[in-house]
């Protein structure tokens, strides 16, 4: 879970959105569920939001699933959902986190007054 989050950054940057796991098994799976809503904060057409997914400091999955690109001349909203099957090959402690970014220094919002959004990890042995 996480707080609401609002940046005009077009470098990825950690939201609040996150979760920590301790794999049992070096040789797991670690299955990652995460949704949360988004907004662009500007009137501006034509920009959009790219998701990723971090393990620690590294990228994990760029533009994960979905970028989100409004044309309209107003604040929207969108709900976004996405999962990723990872090989962390680890038992120590591994975080996960939603990063973001905007393609032009425009606002956008993740989440809002009630949720941020939610990560869940799943460990799956194999």
């Amino acid at each position: 879970t996480g707080s609401a989050f609002n940046s005009s950054s077009t470098s990825y940057v950690a939201t609040p959105i996150t979760v920590t796991i301790t794999p049992k098994y070096s040789s797991s799976k670690v299955l990652i569920l995460c949704s949360t809503n988004l907004r662009k904060t500007a009137t501006t057409t034509g920009y959009g939001i790219s998701l990723a997914l971090y393990r620690g400091s590294s990228n994990i999955r760029d533009k994960w699933q979905w970028t989100l690109n409004w044309n309209e001349s107003q604040q929207q909203w969108a709900h976004w959902m996405g999962h990723y099957l990872d090989s962390p090959s680890t038992t120590s402690s591994t975080v996960y986190t939603l990063y973001a970014n905007v393609d032009a220094s425009y606002g956008f919002n993740i989440g809002d007054s009630s949720s941020g959004g939610q990560m869940t990890a799943l460990e799956i042995s194999v």
